[in-house]
C-alpha cells in the first residue's frame, strides 16, 4: 500500500484549523481511531462527535481485511505480511508527518479502538514497527477464540495463529484453483469477486509467528508501555444469545442450552474440545442455578470471547506496566427501550462517539468518556486535561470521581480492589468506581489457554 492510497478522516475543531498557520499556536492531543469488524468489515467512520466533545483531532483509519489485509503469500520460514496491520501503520507514520497541519500534537497521540480496533491496539503495543508512533492506547472489547473455537470454516479470531494463517490462505488459494499460497502468477490474475466470494469462507486475520499472541507477550511485559484504557461491556454476548435462543424472557431447557453451545460451536471435538457437557454441568453449574439458562449462554458466549479477553488484557496489563498508568472501566448502559440485560458488544463505542442517547444525563456521560480518552492523550492520566486549558468541558463537574488506576490484584476474599470505572446512568455518584464478580470475572480462569494466555 502506498501513500497515495492512504484513506483516512481527518476532524478537527475549527479554532485548530484556523491557526494551522500560526507559529505558537497550542497544539492538540490527536486521537487515531482503528474501526473494528473482525478484521472483515467496517470502515473509517465519521467522528467529527468525538472532536467536538473532547476538543482533539480526530483520526480515523481505513485498512485492509480479509484476504486483501492478511492472506499470507510467505514461504515456510518467512514473516507473515500482515498488509492491514502495515497499513495502519504506514497511517501513525502519516499522522506524524502531518498532525500539525491540522493542529494535532504528533507527541500526543493516543491509538484506541474497539472489537477488532481494540486488538489492533494490542497487535501496535507488542509490535516494534509502531514503536514511537503514538504515546498513549485505549483498548476496548477486544476479541479472543485465537481459531480454538467452533466447527464452522470461519471462527471469530481477531487474532489467529501463524499456522491457521497459513492453513487458511493456502485453502483459498485451492478454492480458487491457485496451486498455493505463494502462486503469486494465479493470484494476482484472479477477479476481485471471486477470490471475496472465496474469502468468506476462510478466516484471515493478524497472525505473529511462533504461535504468540499479544496478550501472552504483554502478559510476560513485552510491550511498549504506554498509558492505556482498557475495558469492555456487561454483557457482550447478549445480541448472540437472543439470536440463539429469542428473548431474555424466553423459557430455555438445558437441552435447548446445549443445542445452542453445540450451534456456537462448543462440540467438545474440533478446536479446542470443550463441550457443552463440561461447560452446562462444571464450568458455569452455579450460574445456571443463580442466573439460569438464557443468561448464561450470553455469558459462556461473552467469556470465550471478549469479556475474558478484555479482562484478562487488564489483568496483564496493570501486572506489567508501571504504577498508576492502566485505567479499567465496565461498561453497562442500556437505553431504556433496549430488552437485553446489559451493554451488548460494541456499545461503548457509540457512547464515545456520542452517536447515541439525547437525555442530559445521557449526553453526560459521552462528554465524560470523550474527555477521558482525550485526556489520555492529552497528557498520559484520564484524570487530567493538558497544560493548555484543553477539554474543559465537565472537567470539574462534581459528578465525575477520580478514575484510580486498575491495580490488577487479585480479590482478597468477597472483597475486590474497587478500581474498576463503571460506566452507565442511574447510580450515585454517576459514573462510579466499583468491583463485581463481573469485573472479577472468575471463569476467565477456564479461558486462559484458549485466549493467548
Amino acid at each position: 500500500m502506498s501513500e497515495d492510497c492512504l484513506v483516512l478522516n481527518v476532524f478537527a475543531p475549527v479554532s485548530a484549523l484556523a491557526e494551522a498557520a500560526a507559529p505558537e499556536r497550542d497544539l492538540l492531543p490527536v486521537m487515531f481511531n482503528i474501526h473494528g469488524g473482525g478484521f472483515v468489515g467496517g470502515s473509517a467512520g465519521t467522528a467529527w462527535n468525538l472532536t467536538r466533545f473532547s476538543g482533539s483531532v480526530v483520526i480515523a483509519i481505513q485498512y485492509r481485511l480479509g484476504a486483501l489485509g492478511f492472506f499470507s503469500t510467505a514461504a515456510e520460514g518467512e514473516a507473515l505480511p500482515n498488509l492491514g496491520m502495515a497499513d495502519q501503520v504506514l497511517a501513525l507514520q502519516w499522522t506524524q508527518a502531518n498532525a500539525r497541519a491540522f493542529g494535532g500534537d504528533p507527541s500526543r497521540v493516543l491509538i484506541f479502538g474497539c472489537s477488532a480496533g481494540g486488538a489492533s491496539v494490542a497487535g501496535h503495543l507488542v509490535s516494534t514497527a509502531a514503536t514511537g508512533l503514538y504515546h498513549a492506547a485505549g483498548i476496548e472489547s477486544p476479541g479472543g477464540h485465537q481459531g480454538w473455537m467452533g466447527d464452522a470454516v470461519r471462527s471469530n479470531d481477531d487474532w489467529m495463529s501463524a499456522d491457521l494463517n497459513r492453513e487458511n490462505s493456502d485453502a483459498l488459494a485451492a478454492d480458487i484453483n491457485c496451486t498455493s499460497r505463494t502462486d503469486l502468477a494465479c493470484l494476482q490474475a484472479a477477479e476481485l469477486s471471486v477470490l471475496y466470494r472465496a474469502s468468506l469462507q476462510r478466516r484471515l486475520a493478524p497472525a505473529l509467528d511462533g504461535e504468540v499472541f499479544p496478550l501472552g507477550l504483554i502478559r510476560q511485559g513485552l510491550w511498549n508501555k504506554v498509558p492505556t484504557i482498557i475495558g469492555g461491556q456487561s454483557c457482550e454476548s447478549c445480541a448472540d444469545a437472543e439470536a440463539r435462543l429469542g428473548p431474555p424472557t424466553a423459557s430455555v431447557s438445558t437441552a435447548e442450552l446445549t443445542d445452542a453451545l453445540v450451534a456456537e460451536g462448543f462440540s467438545g471435538v474440533n478446536g479446542s474440545g470443550v463441550g457443552a457437557t463440561t461447560l452446562v454441568n462444571e464450568w458455569y453449574a452455579a450460574r445456571i442455578a443463580s442466573e439460569g439458562n438464557w443468561r448464561t449462554l450470553a455469558r459462556i458466549l461473552s467469556d470465550s470471547g471478549h469479556a475474558c479477553s478484555s479482562a484478562l488484557h487488564a489483568e496483564a496489563l496493570a501486572t506489567t506496566a508501571p504504577a498508576g498508568t492502566v485505567w479499567r472501566y465496565f461498561f453497562e448502559y442500556t437505553l431504556p427501550s433496549d430488552p437485553l440485560p446489559g451493554a451488548t458488544h460494541g456499545g461503548d463505542e457509540a457512547w464515545l462517539f456520542r452517536t447515541t442517547g439525547t437525555s442530559a444525563d445521557e449526553i453526560a456521560l459521552s462528554e465524560d468518556m470523550a474527555s477521558w480518552w482525550a485526556n489520555l492523550a492529552a497528557s498520559g492520566d484520564p484524570n487530567l486535561p493538558s497544560a493548555g486549558g484543553l477539554l474543559r468541558k465537565r472537567v470539574a463537574a462534581p459528578k465525575r470521581p477520580k478514575w484510580i488506576a486498575y491495580s490488577g490484584a487479585p480479590p482478597s476474599g468477597a472483597a475486590p480492589p474497587h478500581d474498576v470505572m463503571f460506566l452507565g446512568l442511574g447510580h450515585d455518584p454517576l459514573p462510579r468506581l466499583n468491583a463485581s464478580i463481573d469485573t472479577v470475572r472468575a471463569e476467565c480462569a477456564h479461558w486462559k489457554a484458549f485466549l493467548g494466555w
